[in-house]
């Protein structure tokens, strides 16, 4: 118990210490001159310690220290310079900077929660959580990356044309810290340093203090942004290693940290990394922690690597527990940031970026290049022919057309995919166009969003057995929604003649679970990652495309080169201009001959639908009289019970209610997700219960928020919420002053 008391006060006075020393170096207090006169600082026998000797036996100390110093205040000058140049910009501009704000970074801002939904899909792993559950945080994330790679990639252009520059220069007694991780394999005979050389001075100014490997003074610089906890920058450490030993003596590697939000456990990782680097292990424990990354998640596990590495004990705790990098770890995001990374690893060789762990022939050509200037950047190679999958047992699947039709047409699809219903009479054109001439393949692939899907795949085999799968399928693309559940099937089952003991007994025992698992497998592997997906004789064609799209790429399969290949991504509709017909009938608030109409597109279910309603409030009361609001509906796939909610609003409509249904729905737009909560809103808001309940069942509802859906995207709407403003498009959750903007651009024409 004493010991350990021991190590605490030992512990708590080196940790006062080193904050007092940083507090008089963040006041500005000049360690040096403080000798008396005489000059010694300390005295004993007629042997005196000066000054110049007490620096260097505390420079252990104070480097990092200083080290910390130089980064904030180098990142309070880079602050002062861009406000400085925003202010100048925006001036010459004349807007307010609100204005300035909104027109040069958020207006360019693009991300739809579309993009965050496949952004988690791609990262799902990471999260451990139902996309539900994070994805009003992770929208705010990748919104506010976005906006700062816009925001830095205008602050470089502004630095070119205003001249900016910062002249704050580090001590020149940090150098020997930027090479103190040097490793044997990588040391030049050739090259001693020499604290303040010029070339030194060159070599370490950008990045002091930053753990370093390889020649200082070599004449490439790799700058390497990594996170500790980023499965693809552990990746790319073979690659870097790789570099490093192909190109002995001529590459200085530089590493900053940049630990992500959602790595919840990466920051202390970072931070132990610099107790290490005060010992001179950085590399030993960097190389340590990615061999397995999930293991160093706490404190305990970061003071195990300590000792496995040799670390001083007492000094590497005291690091750790008082977080004494925090300060650096900060700078070095803010550096990245300005440095146009948002994403890990990111990579710089002389200054040009590398994104992502990238093969090692790119980084052996940039590295080529930096060395000898006059190396053409490579051309961009060839369109290659589109390569072709392979499928298996094509026999085992539902097929329409001749075995042996020159042209296969696979359709990888899901019955709960609405994009995937809407393809069906372009196929149908294609199979009556080239009669005889195209087998017709099907493979299942229900998404993991639309969680009733897999059971009607189940089902459709089930109705194969008994030769009936086409007619199922016509069946359940007639009305998606309708089919969910057990009965629903088993009603269908009956409805198209099928032997109804067979098919409950085929459905109950889950019979083709794995057939349905295989076919998935097989279509991911070819490169699918969504539907409607097609493959016409190997070549894969994605999305909803219209008939010549397909008709092209079968001409090309019974005669290539016949006609032009189709674009690589599902076409959209072209945006046009906003008819009276588009409008006609829409729930609608405010003059119908406002000079201004503003139409929303929105997603009962979509919480940045929902951030917009107060937005839209103000808008009404600031432009009180002069605008006209219009509702479309705009149900998203990946919300499964929102198109019913949108329905029993169109039903809402039609007894005059629209607008008061919208304002609860959007209050707590979770509490409305079935008929029983829907039906007993309709009953709050005193709607008519029988004409209510009949609107909903009689699919005229259902009829108008398709018609809604199909009519945005003809405007060029992709995502939830848009907004067209006398047929101007703005995308997202915009602030007032964006709506104001463009309100006030049309008023005034």
């Amino acid at each position: 118990m004493k010991r350990d008391t021991r190590h605490i006060l030992t512990g708590f006075a080196a940790g006062l210490i080193s904050a007092l020393i940083l507090f008089f170096v963040l006041q500005g207090v000049d360690f040096e001159g403080i000798a008396p006169a005489g000059g010694a600082v300390a005295q004993i026998d007629g042997k005196s310690l000066s000054e110049r000797e007490l620096s260097r036996l505390a420079g252990e100390t104070l480097i990092p220290l200083e080290s910390d110093r130089y980064a904030l205040l180098k990142n309070a000058a880079e602050q002062w310079l861009n406000d400085a140049l925003l202010e100048k910009a925006r001036k010459e501009e004349g807007l307010s900077a609100t204005e300035f704000q909104y027109r040069h970074f958020w207006e360019k801002v693009t991300l739809t929660e579309a993009d965050v939904y496949q952004h988690y899909q791609n990262n799902k792993n990471v999260y451990g959580k139902p996309f539900d559950e994070v994805k009003v945080a992770l929208y705010q994330t990748l919104r506010k990356a976005e906006y700062e790679n816009i925001r830095q990639n205008v602050l470089r252009e502004l630095k070119t044309k205003y001249h900016g520059q910062i002249f704050l220069e580090e001590p020149e007694y940090l150098l020997p810290s930027a090479v103190v991780d040097e490793p044997k394999p990588f040391k030049t005979a050739d090259s001693p340093i020499k604290v303040g050389a010029p070339s030194q001075r060159a070599a370490a100014e950008e990045y002091a203090g930053q753990p370093v490997q390889g020649n200082v003074n070599g004449p490439v610089t790799l700058v390497e942004v990594s996170d500790f906890h980023c499965s693809f920058c552990q990746k790319a450490e073979a690659t870097v290693g790789q570099l490093m030993k192909a190109y002995p003596g001529k590459i200085k590697r530089v590493w900053m940290h940049f630990p992500l939000p959602f790595h919840q456990n990466a920051r202390i990782v970072h931070e132990a990394s610099e107790c290490a680097a005060e010992q001179g292990k950085f590399w030993e424990f960097h190389d340590k922690v990615f061999q397995d990354p999930q293991k160093y998640k706490d404190e305990a596990s970061l003071l195990a690597a300590g000792d496995e590495l040799g670390l001083k004990k007492d000094a590497y705790r005291t690091c750790v527990q008082t977080k004494k990098y925090g300060g650096k770890i900060d700078a070095n995001i803010t550096k990245a940031k300005s440095m146009g990374v948002s994403g890990t690893p990111a990579f710089f060789i002389n200054g040009a970026m590398i994104s992502g762990a990238q093969p090692y022939e790119q980084f052996k050509a940039a590295v080529d290049r930096a060395l000898d200037p006059s190396i053409p950047p490579p051309s961009a190679p060839a369109p290659a022919a589109p390569a072709k999958a392979q499928f298996q047992d094509l026999d085992s699947r539902p097929s329409q057309g001749p075995k042996n039709a020159p042209v296969t047409v696979i359709e990888v699809s899901d019955f709960h995919c609405p994009f995937c219903g809407k393809v069906k009479p372009a196929l149908d054109q294609l199979m009556k166009d080239y009669n005889g001439k195209i087998r017709l393949v099907w493979m299942h692939y229900p998404l993991p969003m639309h969680k009733n899907a897999r059971l009607v795949h189940e089902a459709s085999e089930c109705a194969a057995e008994q030769g009936k799968f086409w007619e199922f399928k016509e069946k359940v693309f007639a009305n998606q929604q309708a089919y969910q559940d057990e009965a629903s099937l088993k009603s269908l089952a009956k409805e198209i003649g099928l032997k109804e003991k067979n098919f409950s007994e085929c459905v109950s025992t889950s019979r083709y679970k794995d057939k349905i698992e295989k076919d998935i497998k097989a279509a991911g592997s070819a490169g699918v990652n969504g539907t409607p997906s097609f493959f016409i004789n190997g070549v894969i064609l994605t999305g909803a495309r219209p008939y010549d799209q397909f008709k092209a790429a079968v001409d090309n399969a019974l005669n290539p080169g016949s006609a032009p290949p189709p674009a690589a991504a599902p076409a959209r509709p072209k945006a046009r201009p906003v008819t009276e017909e588009d409008i006609r009938g829409r729930p609608a608030t405010g003059p119908d001959k406002a000079s201004v109409t503003l139409i929303e597109v929105s997603d009962f279910h979509c919480p940045f639908c929902q951030r917009a309603v107060a937005t839209l409030d103000q808008v009404m009361q600031k432009y009180e009289g002069k605008v006209r609001h219009i509702w479309l509906h705009f149900p998203l796939p990946f919300h499964k019970d929102a198109f019913r909610v949108h329905e029993a609003a169109e039903c809402a409509a039609r007894q005059g209610k629209f607008w008061e249904y919208k304002a609860k729905i959007f209050a707590d737009s979770n509490q409305y997700k079935t008929d029983d909560a829907l039906k007993a809103l309709a009953a709050e808001l005193k709607l008519k219960a029988n004409d209510f309940s009949k609107c909903l069942e009689s699919g005229q509802a259902k009829a108008a928020v398709e018609k809604d859906m199909e009519t945005a995207a003809s405007l060029g709407v992709s995502g939830t919420p848009s907004f067209l403003i006398n047929g101007e498009l703005l995308v997202g959750a915009k602030p007032l002053e964006e709506f104001s903007r463009v309100i006030d651009q049309k008023l005034n024409q």
